[in-house]
């Protein structure tokens, strides 16, 4: 195959002389294949495929506004495997003493680890990305994720047949898999502040084959968590839980049918 040559006849005034041209190329011989292509009115959308494009793009963000904008552009940093990201409103104090309002955004790559770290090039990429798309007026820092240190001491009831040992295995993985930072709670990572419901944990480790029951539960958290009159873990709005096996007492018994563990 030769070169190609484009034909483009056009909607106007004179469409005759694309066609006689086109005519007096041929009758060369020369090794060319003729491509038609279209111009004008041919060229336009229809009312249909602009109302069609128009619906797409108002669901694509391209300059963020919200709390929730900066969390989805920040995902959309081209080059990086991101796991999660969250933002927050939040006030900082400058080295001159001066308190500014700021949105801080909180993110977190893709890793197989149970507390994933930005690296100092992952997270200035995210910098610049949204400062590409942050409103002029906004001021935004990118901060690596607060993780609270999940402990406390438990008691559980087991099934005949299963060993101390399986037991408080099976506990641990049970648990490090709820509070996973990017696949735990509902599958999508624990959320970012959720409270840690004393409640919740005990149901999880009540699902597993070789617990009978919960007899006795008390957590403990690490960092700038409080605990609340029941026991539940309150995390600060932007902070992520990570269980700490060395933290967690676990004694089997063989005895007890459960116990009021809220």
């Amino acid at each position: 195959m030769g070169d190609e040559i484009v034909v483009i006849e056009g909607d106007g005034i004179g469409r005759e002389v694309v066609p006689a041209a086109v005519d007096v190329l041929k009758a060369f011989d020369l090794d060319f294949e003729f491509v038609a292509a279209d111009a004008g009115d041919a060229t336009k959308e229809s009312t249909g495929e602009a109302l069609e494009r128009f619906r797409r793009d108002l669901k694509e963000t391209y300059r963020a506004s919200t709390l929730d904008d900066y969390r989805y552009v920040a995902t959309r940093t081209p080059g990086l495997r991101f796991g999660r990201a969250h933002a927050t409103a939040a006030k900082r104090e400058t080295a001159s003493g001066v308190t500014v309002d700021e949105i801080q955004v909180t993110v977190v790559p893709y890793s197989t680890r149970p507390r994933p770290q930005p690296s100092d090039g992952f997270r200035n990429a995210v910098q610049e990305h949204l400062d590409r798309n942050r409103l002029v007026t906004d001021v935004v820092r990118v901060v690596a994720p607060e993780y609270v240190t999940v402990g406390g001491t438990m008691v559980v009831s087991a099934v005949p047949g299963y060993t101390d040992a399986d037991v408080i295995r099976d506990v641990q993985s049970e648990l490090s898999t709820y509070l996973h930072p990017l696949s735990g709670y509902d599958g999508s990572g624990w959320p970012f502040g959720q409270l840690i419901y004393t409640t919740a944990i005990g149901e999880i480790v009540e699902t597993l084959p070789g617990v009978r029951a919960v007899v006795e539960l008390g957590l403990t958290a690490g960092g700038e968590a409080e605990l609340d009159e029941y026991g539940n873990i309150q995390l600060p709005e932007a902070a992520l839980p990570t269980l700490v096996e060395d933290d967690l007492t676990i004694a089997v018994t063989s005895e007890g049918t459960g116990g009021d563990h809220r």
